[in-house]
C-alpha cells in the first residue's frame, strides 16, 4: 500500500489576469511601424466624430536581452530569443533530446477605425534537433497553439480551430513524420495539458471552468474517448510503469476550492484520498509528474480569501506543498514540478528542496536527462502604441531557455 510524504514550501504566487475589452490591455506586442498612423481613412469616416488623434505606433530603439538575471550558482543558462514572436506558451521534450515549443506571433493589419489597426495572432511551432531550431508549418486546422506533447517521433499539438463557428473551439493535430492529421474535440474549451506515452496513447484535459466535475480525453491509438471524473482536472501525468494520474479540485457553490486526485485502472478513474496537509482553507492540486519507475510528484497550492484595506476580497496566505508517493526518489535531480516566486523560476528537486534557477518569465517547463527547458517571454516598456479597442506600452517577445548544471 502506497503512502505520501510532504515538504511545505511558501510563497506560491497566484497570478490574476484582468482583461479589458474596450480600454487598455497589457502584455501586448505592437509590431514596429515606421511612421504615425493616419488620423482618418475612408473606411472610418462615419466614426470620425468620435475619433481622437491616434498616438504614433513606434518600436523601441532597443530591446532588452533575453538572458535572465540572478542565475543561481551551479546553473548554466543558454538563451534562444525570438524577436519575431509574441510568446511561447508550452514546451515538451523527448528522451533523445528533441524539444518542441508552441507560441504565437502578432501582425498589424491596415487601419480600419480612426486610423487604427487590428492585431492578428498567428501560430508558431518550432523543434530543436539537438543542434539548432527549425521552424515548422503549423497544422492548417489550428489558428492558435496552446499545448504540445511528444514521445519519440510522435508529436501532438492542441489549440483553437481555424474555421469553426466557435473561435475558441478546441482542435488537435498529430505529426506522423510526413504531415499533420487533425480533428476537433467535442468539448467547448481548449486543451490545457496533455501527455503522450511511448505506446501511442494520449491523455488530454480541457481548461478548468470552475465546475464541480470534469473529464479527460483518451486517445487509444484509433479514436478519442471521453472519460468522466468526479472533479475538474488541472493537470494530467502518465508513464508506462507509473500509470495515469489526474489532479485538480472541486468548487462548491461559494466558489471555494478543495483538492482532488484520481488514478486510471485501465477501465475507469478511481478517486484517491488527498492527505490533510494539502487541504488549506482553499486548495487545488495543480501539477503532477509521473516518472517511469512509478514515482509520482504532485504540487498542492493553498490559500484563503481575506479583505484588503478597501474592503475588497483578495487572496492571502498562499502556500505550496509537494506530495511524493512513497517510493525511492533516486539520485538528486529536477522532478519537473516548478513555480514562480517574485519573478524567479523555482525548480523542485527529488531531495525535497525548491531551488531558485534564475529570474525569468516562464509559461512551461520540460525536464530532460541533462537539465531543463523553459518557454516564455521577455517583457519591457516602450512608447505607448494604440490599436483598435486598446492601447499599451508593454512589449513582449518570445524566448526559450536551456538550463543545465
Amino acid at each position: 500500500m502506497s503512502s505520501w510524504k510532504f515538504w511545505p514550501a511558501s510563497g506560491m504566487v497566484l497570478v490574476l489576469m484582468i482583461f479589458a475589452v474596450v480600454h487598455e490591455f497589457q502584455d501586448a506586442d505592437p509590431p514596429p511601424v515606421s511612421q504615425p498612423l493616419p488620423s482618418a481613412t475612408p473606411s472610418d469616416a462615419p466614426f470620425s466624430r468620435w475619433c481622437e488623434t491616434p498616438r504614433p505606433t513606434l518600436s523601441p530603439s532597443t530591446t532588452p536581452a533575453a538572458t535572465p538575471s540572478g542565475i543561481a550558482r551551479g546553473w548554466r543558462v543558454r538563451t534562444f530569443p525570438s524577436h519575431d514572436t509574441h510568446s511561447f506558451r508550452n514546451v515538451a521534450a523527448t528522451r533523445d533530446g528533441s524539444v518542441w515549443v508552441v507560441g504565437s506571433r502578432r501582425t498589424a493589419g491596415p487601419p480600419v477605425v480612426c486610423g487604427l489597426s487590428t492585431l492578428t495572432n498567428h501560430p508558431v511551432l518550432r523543434r530543436w534537433d539537438g543542434r539548432a531550431w527549425h521552424e515548422l508549418s503549423a497544422p492548417p486546422e489550428l489558428s492558435a497553439l496552446e499545448t504540445v506533447a511528444v514521445a519519440g517521433e510522435t508529436a501532438w499539438v492542441f489549440g483553437q480551430c481555424r474555421d469553426a463557428a466557435d473561435p475558441y473551439a478546441p482542435c488537435y493535430a498529430r505529426w506522423t513524420g510526413a504531415g499533420w492529421q487533425g480533428g476537433t474535440f467535442e468539448s467547448g474549451r481548449p486543451i490545457s495539458d496533455a501527455v503522450v506515452l511511448d505506446d501511442g496513447q494520449v491523455w488530454a484535459i480541457p481548461q478548468p471552468e470552475h465546475n464541480d466535475k470534469g473529464h479527460v480525453f483518451h486517445w487509444d491509438g484509433r479514436s478519442w474517448q471521453q472519460t468522466a471524473l468526479p472533479f475538474e482536472p488541472q493537470a494530467v501525468g502518465a508513464s508506462e510503469r507509473g500509470g495515469v494520474w489526474a489532479v485538480g479540485g472541486v468548487w462548491n457553490e461559494d466558489e471555494r476550492a478543495r483538492p482532488a486526485m484520481a488514478r486510471w485502472d485501465g477501465r475507469a478513474w478511481h478517486s484517491l484520498p488527498v492527505p490533510s496537509r494539502a487541504k488549506g482553507l482553499e486548495s487545488l492540486l495543480t501539477q503532477v509528474v509521473v516518472e517511469e519507475p512509478g514515482q509520482v510528484w504532485i504540487l498542492a497550492e493553498s490559500w484563503r480569501m481575506c479583505l484588503n484595506d478597501e474592503g475588497e476580497e483578495e487572496t492571502c496566505d498562499e502556500r505550496a506543498h509537494v506530495l511524493r508517493r512513497n517510493a525511492r526518489g533516486g539520485p538528486d535531480r529536477p522532478t519537473g514540478l516548478w513555480r514562480q516566486n517574485d519573478e524567479a523560476l523555482l525548480s523542485y528537486r527529488s531531495t525535497g528542496v525548491w531551488e531558485m534557477v534564475a529570474r525569468m518569465d516562464v509559461n512551461a517547463l520540460a525536464v530532460t536527462d541533462r537539465g531543463l527547458w523553459a518557454a516564455g517571454q521577455v517583457s519591457y516598456n516602450g512608447p505607448q502604441a494604440s490599436y483598435v479597442g486598446w492601447t499599451s506600452s508593454t512589449y513582449l517577445y518570445g524566448a526559450v531557455w536551456r538550463i543545465e548544471r
